[in-house]
């Protein structure tokens, strides 16, 4: 994971369970980390290491909100080195 440190990872279902296991998981490797999830309020972490997680409001099944938030992590982060999808269907 050291090769990635300082890069940019996209986490979608960042409030809960996988999806945010492995945005704390990331930003403990040093990554910057943008979560997305429907509530980006519950995206709340301990970050245990050199990196970091910031939220950002996402449904993944509406095509708008993702380019916007892809958008978003373009501008404010400089892009996407790893994407990570968790999608629940419930």
């Amino acid at each position: 994971m050291e090769r990635w440190a300082g890069k940019t990872a996209v986490v979608t279902g960042a409030s809960a369970g996988i999806g945010a296991a492995a945005c704390v998981r990331l930003a403990a490797a040093g990554l910057r980390v943008a979560g997305l999830a429907r509530r980006p309020q519950l995206v709340e972490a301990q970050v245990k290491g050199t990196g970091s997680i910031v939220a950002r409001a996402c449904d993944v099944s509406q095509p708008d909100e993702v380019a916007a938030a892809f958008a978003w992590v373009d501008a404010q982060l400089g892009g996407v080195d790893i994407l990570v999808v968790v999608y629940n269907t419930y």
